[in-house]
């Protein structure tokens, strides 16, 4: 017997999507936001590109390696850190000014 789960996860635009399964199989994923984003290209609709305000939106980059912000562990200072990809996992460098490098598996896995 199928049935119907339906899942929102909040992140900077509410993604919706529909899964039939049937036990722990997977039949048919549909995201409803691609499909929004295709009916207004296809009626001609702007992507947004500035808030109401005028500020303008940078698109997000994707993609390794990336430089992010991150914590020092020993004095919660703001320091820069970079993700890149090794041996299949993410890993993340950083450097403390006062307590030196650190480097930490970010993700388990690339994909």
């Amino acid at each position: 017997m199928f049935k119907l789960q339906r899942m929102q996860i909040k992140k900077p635009e509410i993604i919706i999507k529909s899964v039939l399964v049937k036990g722990n199989e997977m039949a048919k994923e549909t995201d409803y936001n691609e499909i929004i984003r295709q009916e207004e290209m296809e009626k001609g609709v702007e992507p947004v590109t500035h808030t109401y305000l005028g500020s303008l939106i940078n698109p997000l980059p994707q993609g390794l390696p990336k430089t992010i912000s991150s914590l020092c562990p020993e004095c919660c200072k703001v320091i820069e850190g970079r993700l890149f990809e090794e041996n299949g996992k993410v890993i993340l460098e950083k450097e403390c000014p006062v307590h030196g490098k650190f480097r930490d598996i970010y993700w388990s896995d690339v994909n």
